[in-house]
C-alpha cells in the first residue's frame, strides 16, 4: 500500500472514531440525565410501581458506566470499544421496542397506576429508540472501519551523511510509549458504575417479582371488627366508606403492593334494615359490573349463621384476576375482594378471601 492510500485510510479511521465518540457521549449523557430525573421525580412522588425507581437507578448507573468505560476506548480509538458501543445500541433499541408495547393493563381495571406507569414509559420510549438508530449507525461504521496501516518508523536515506549524535553506529533504544493511565482509570471507575448498576437493576428486579408473587411468609393473620384475615402488609383503615341513612357504621382495610389491591369492607345496618335475600348477589354483581370481566365461578361457602357467596372474576384482556366473597351476619356485611393484576402468575387473590372468617 501506497503511503498515499495509507493517508487516505488514517484519515477515515481517526473520522469514524471521532463521530462515534461525539455521538455516543451526546446521546448517553441524555439517557444518563433522563434516567435520573425520571427515578427522583418517582422516588419524590411515590406513583413508581414496586421496583420501579431501583431499576430506573440500576439502569442509569449502567449507562454512566458504559458511557465512561466505552466512550474512554473510543477515544483512544480501539476497535473493541467500537463494537461494544454497537451491542450497547442493539439493547437500548431492544429494550424501546419492548417498553413501546406499554402494558397489558388496561383503562378501568384496578390496577391504574402500573397501567399509566407502563404506558407513560412506553411513550417515552419512542425517543430512545430514535436515537439508538443514530447511534448504532455511528458506532457500526466505527467498528466496520478498516484499520490504516501502522505508521512506518523514520528510515536511513541511502548516502547521508551519518548521525552526528550517534558517530559510531550504536543503536539508540527505542523510546518507551507511555501508559494510557488516565484511560485505565476511567475505564476502572466505569466498571464499577456497572456493577452497581447491574446489582441495582437485579435489587429492583427482585422488588418487582416479590411484589407479583407474595411469598408465604408474608402472610400475617389481622384480627378486624367481627373478623379475622391474612394480610401481607399492615392494611390501610378508612372509616366512612359507605355512604347512606341506613347504615350506622362502615369501614374498609386495605393492602396494595402495587400488582393487588386486597381489601375488606365492614359495614353495620341500623336496627330497622335489613338485608335482602338477593341482596349480597346484586352487590357482587354490581361490582363485576364496575370492575369489568366475566364471572368464571360462584359459590356458596359456609359461615356458621351467616349467608356468604363468593365470585371468581377474570378479565382476560387485562390479565387480571378478581376474587369476591360478600358475608351477611345479622345487620353485619363483610365484603372481602381480592384483585390481582398478574393473573398468569399469582395466586393471592384466593390466598386473600379464602382466610376470612367470622370471630363472632
Amino acid at each position: 500500500m501506497d503511503e498515499y492510500n495509507a493517508l487516505i485510510l488514517r484519515e477515515q479511521w481517526d473520522r469514524k472514531y471521532k463521530s462515534a465518540t461525539q455521538v455516543f457521549f451526546v446521546i448517553n449523557g441524555l439517557y444518563v440525565v433522563s434516567f435520573i430525573g425520571v427515578a427522583a421525580f418517582l422516588a419524590r412522588t411515590g406513583d413508581a410501581p414496586p421496583g420501579g425507581v431501583m431499576r430506573l437507578a440500576g439502569v442509569s448507573a449502567m449507562a454512566l458506566g458504559l458511557m465512561l468505560v466505552v466512550g474512554t476506548g473510543l477515544v483512544k480509538k480501539w476497535r473493541w470499544a467500537a463494537i461494544v458501543a454497537t451491542l450497547w445500541c442493539c439493547v437500548t433499541m431492544l429494550s424501546a421496542l419492548y417498553t413501546m408495547g406499554g402494558s397489558t393493563e388496561q383503562p378501568g381495571t384496578r390496577d391504574e397506576r402500573n397501567a399509566a406507569y407502563a404506558n407513560g414509559a412506553g411513550a417515552g420510549a419512542i425517543c430512545p429508540g430514535i436515537l439508538s438508530i443514530i447511534m448504532l449507525i455511528s458506532c457500526g461504521r466505527a467498528a466496520l472501519a478498516k484499520t490504516p496501516p501502522a505508521r512506518d518508523e523514520p528510515r536511513a536515506i541511502p548516502g547521508a551523511s551519518p548521525d552526528p549524535f550517534n558517530p559510531y553506529g550504536r543503536t539508540l533504544a527505542a523510546p518507551e510509549k507511555p501508559r494510557p493511565t488516565v484511560a485505565l482509570s476511567l475505564i476502572g471507575v466505569g466498571a464499577l458504575f456497572t456493577i452497581a448498576g447491574v446489582g441495582a437493576l437485579t435489587a429492583g428486579v427482585m422488588e418487582q417479582l416479590e411484589a407479583v408473587v407474595i411469598s408465604e411468609k408474608r402472610w400475617k393473620p389481622f384480627q378486624g371488627d367481627g373478623f379475622t384475615v391474612d394480610f401481607p402488609a399492615e392494611p390501610v383503615l378508612q372509616d366512612g366508606v359507605v355512604p347512606g341513612e341506613l347504615v350506622e357504621f362502615s369501614r374498609s382495610y386495605k393492602v396494595e403492593t402495587g400488582f393487588h389491591v386486597l381489601e375488606v369492607v365492614h359495614y353495620r345496618l341500623g336496627s330497622m334494615a335489613y338485608v335482602r335475600p338477593d341482596g349480597l348477589q346484586q352487590e357482587l354483581d354490581h361490582q363485576v359490573e364496575s370492575f369489568g370481566g366475566e364471572v368464571t365461578a360462584r359459590s356458596n361457602p359456609a359461615f356458621p349463621g351467616a349467608s356468604a357467596l363468593r365470585y371468581e372474576v377474570e378479565n382476560a384482556q387485562a390479565n387480571e384476576r378478581t376474587v369476591m366473597l360478600a358475608v351477611n351476619k345479622g345487620n353485619d356485611v363483610y365484603m372481602v375482594m381480592g384483585c390481582e393484576a398478574n393473573a398468569d402468575q399469582s395466586r393471592a387473590a384466593a390466598r386473600f378471601v379464602d382466610s376470612f372468617s367470622l370471630t363472632r
